[in-house]
């Protein structure tokens, strides 16, 4: 499996409830059963727009030590994920 460069995981304590508030989401979706549109696909856009800079200012550190891992590749996303459904 090929991975991005910098792909680093958050640490346990951090990873943990991202996961299980991404499950929650999944479930909740699931239940649901939504209706995917052309539209709701375009309203996700802004989203993985600010993700991706999120991510480039990670990738550029400027983020303090103490809260740089949340915003790597897979935790960025998940955690704006989680935000736009809410």
């Amino acid at each position: 499996m090929v991975v991005p460069e910098g792909f680093v995981l958050p640490p346990w304590y951090l990873l943990v409830p991202i996961l299980v508030v991404l499950a929650g989401i999944v479930a909740l979706l699931w239940a649901l059963e939504p209706p995917v549109t052309d539209r709701t696909v375009l309203a996700f856009t802004p989203w993985m727009m600010l993700g991706s800079a999120l991510h480039v200012l990670h990738r550029l550190e400027v983020y303090p030590d103490s809260i740089e891992i949340l915003f790597g590749t897979p935790s960025v996303y998940l955690c704006l994920l989680y935000t736009s459904l809410s």
